[in-house]
């Protein structure tokens, strides 16, 4: 979805800048050669942490040329050592420079994007290998990199014995534009789906090399948060990820964001008609296009192509839609942790025209408008607007559901038949926004990463929340660091966290206090099943 005034103020309070603790002095542990499949790289030591990083690692390469709209190759090998103590380009992407600063911390893009990030305990003592988890950042598969200061791993990396690893991938256009002409052209017939091919050579490259840097190779996570939700789930469904995880964590994410072939065919024809490419040779012809000449492709109201450039089932990287291969058990079986935020839309609400009307026939009529369908009578017997703060917040509880929240209760539901799944929901919201946003989507990731007290997501709280922002915070990377170790996220003095099972219905409710109970989602999830929107 995109993003109104708010959220593009909010992303630059919590995105704009490279995080303070990077770019430190090299000391002889972090500066250490590290042989890898590719050959050596050097890192340098964090400030003020324990903690040794490593950006910029190529994991394939660059994706150019006749390269583009291919399967990743790998990595080109090095006779000299590489200093890998400046991130990678982000991947190509529209919003333009100012955007993509806001949202990454960086203002290079090009296709030339296939770089990898790690954090690794510096002082072993004797211990590990350590746990890995992989993060796959969001961004409605469009935008994003995993060089965001959000998801600097150092903090978590160094207080909870992890290795953290952070990804970019082909996005948008290039990384999932599905072609006829590009399909013929595949030894496996396979088009639209390079973004997610990206995300496995990555894996590939991890579990190959990540002992060298103390991580475990038979040990690792896979964890994301909307987008990179929904990229959790794609490669749990994916023939192509099988081995590759040990455990899978989908934070406001989903199963349902992949397209059928006939479908990606008339996004992808459209697109390239729009690029001159639409004859015989239209192969050939994407990829003489210039970066710029793609993008551009996107129109000035790119966000309407949100949802266009999904991955596609297309018989090789997909099979089947993500969540009916959950359901049947045809997927790569791990534990499972799967969660969404109390108030996933709240922040994007001013996109919905109509928002503050009173009367609720005509409310309803823009909820219709805006998700494009025409949503049965029983809206607001599920979302009684008095028992919300006003009508429209009824209405953001309500899309929130539709487009988040009940596709990971979906996906949890599935999971819990094979494999242990834990369910959770982020309620927390104090902080200095409460009643403009609520518990918003992408407020749970300082809390994770454990970066809520470093400049600029430290903004977001007055001195007495920051302090309650570090009791949930502690608890959240405790859970999330047991979960990566062991498939279970209990441990010792965390209030206990059971399984979710379709009798059980539990589902942990992380805020102050952190406390379970039973989740109440059901029928309202049944409701949007039965809607004839496109959940993105």
């Amino acid at each position: 979805m995109g993003k109104n005034l708010f959220a593009i103020i909010l992303a630059a309070i919590c995105f704009a800048y490279p995080c303070s603790r990077a770019g430190a002095k090299n000391d002889d542990f972090c500066s250490a050669p590290i042989n890898t499949s590719e050959g050596p790289v050097i890192g340098a030591k964090e400030n003020h942490s324990q903690v040794c990083v490593y950006k910029g690692i190529p994991y394939a390469e660059a994706p150019v040329g006749d390269l583009r709209f291919k399967p990743p190759q790998p990595a080109i090998k090095r006779n000299a050592v590489l200093s890998a103590t400046e991130f990678g380009n982000q991947c190509l992407q529209p919003g333009g420079n100012t955007l993509a600063l806001l949202v990454t911390g960086l203002s290079k893009q090009s296709e030339d994007c296939l770089y990898l990030n790690i954090w690794r305990p510096k002082n072993q003592d004797g211990l590990g290998p350590f746990p890995v988890m992989v993060w796959i950042h969001g961004g409605d598969l469009l935008q994003g990199s995993g060089a965001s200061a959000m998801y600097d791993g150092a903090f978590l990396a160094g207080v909870k014995d992890l290795v953290i690893v952070t990804i970019n991938y082909r996005l948008g256009p290039l990384g999932f534009l599905y072609h006829p002409a590009l399909a013929a052209e595949d030894a496996h017939k396979s088009s639209g789906n390079y973004g997610l091919m990206d995300q496995v050579k990555a894996l590939e490259w991890v579990r190959g090399n990540i002992a060298g840097f103390g991580g475990d190779p038979a040990n690792i996570t896979i964890f994301g948060q909307s987008a990179g939700g929904w990229s959790v789930c794609h490669l749990l469904a994916s023939p192509l990820g099988q081995g590759l995880f040990d455990q899978a964590i989908i934070m406001s994410g989903g199963c349902e964001c992949a397209r059928a072939v006939a479908q990606g065919e008339a996004y992808g024809r459209e697109f390239a008609a729009r690029l001159g490419c639409a004859g015989d040779d239209a192969a050939q012809c994407l990829r003489l296009k210039t970066p710029a000449q793609i993008i551009d492709a996107l129109g000035k109201d790119w966000q309407e192509m949100l949802g266009k450039f999904f991955p596609h089932i297309d018989g090789y990287a997909l099979m089947e839609m993500p969540l009916e291969a959950l359901r049947s058990g045809r997927y790569n079986q791990v534990p499972l942790m799967a969660g969404s935020t109390r108030d996933e839309f709240k922040i994007f609400g001013n996109e919905i025209q109509g928002r503050d009307e009173k009367d609720l026939a005509r409310l309803k009529s823009a909820l219709e408008k805006y998700m494009k369908a025409k949503l049965g009578g029983e809206l607001f017997k599920l979302y009684p607007p008095e028992k919300y703060p006003s009508a429209k917040d009824a209405v953001y509880d309500a899309v929130g559901d539709a487009y988040l929240g009940c596709p990971c209760f979906r996906a949890a539901l599935a999971a819990s038949k094979f494999q242990p799944t834990y369910y959770y929901r982020f309620d927390f919201d104090d902080f200095l926004f409460p009643k403009m946003i609520g518990a918003a989507h992408g407020l749970d990731l300082p809390l994770v990463f454990g970066n809520y007290g470093e400049l600029p997501m430290s903004l977001l709280y007055t001195q007495t929340q920051e302090k309650k922002a570090a009791q949930l915070s502690e608890i959240m990377m405790s859970y999330w660091a047991n979960f990566a170790r062991t498939g279970n996220p209990n441990g010792p003095g965390l209030p206990d966290w059971k399984p979710y099972t379709n009798s059980s219905r539990s589902r942990m409710a992380l805020d102050l206090p952190v406390q379970s109970g039973k989740e109440q989602m059901r029928e309202k999830c049944d409701y949007w099943a039965k809607q004839p929107i496109v959940v993105h």
